[in-house]
């Protein structure tokens, strides 16, 4: 019985010790993932996220593989997190280019039927003239 209480011990504090793991190891899939869906939203709104996604998985695996410990895997997700605000005061810009952009593309698409009515007679007659101005018209039969 004597020898049976320390082994005890020495088994919870071995399981305690995993569960302490464990849990750190969730809040750190935990912050992964807020910082997935604040990246998501920064692609929604038109911000090319493309490089911070693939770095970010490229160290997610190397901190699984073991390759970086825990305390520079946190480094870096603290890095990305500063880069996400930073991105995020982009938002307004990249959504004024993207309305920009699709109000030119509707305006082109509304004025070139319309420029193309008004100027191909005039270009077609001017080209006419230009080409057949040298020629002589004769009066008579062929």
């Amino acid at each position: 019985m004597n020898r049976l209480i320390p082994v005890l011990f020495i088994i919870v504090i071995i399981l305690s010790s995993t569960v302490v793991a464990r849990n750190s190891n969730n809040s750190i899939y935990h912050r992964i993932e807020t910082i997935y869906e604040k990246i998501y939203v920064l692609n929604k709104d038109h911000i090319d996220t493309t490089d911070l996604v693939d770095n970010l998985n490229t160290e997610l695996v190397k901190w699984e593989n073991g390759t970086i410990s825990t305390r520079e895997f946190l480094n870096y997700l603290e890095r990305v997190e500063q880069n996400i605000s930073l991105l995020k005061g982009k938002v307004g810009e990249a959504s004024l280019i993207n309305l920009l952009v699709k109000t030119i593309s509707i305006a082109l698409f509304i004025f070139i039927p319309i420029i193309f009515y008004y100027y191909f007679p005039r270009l077609y007659i001017w080209l006419w003239i230009r080409i057949y101005r040298n020629r002589v018209v004769r009066n008579g039969s062929t």
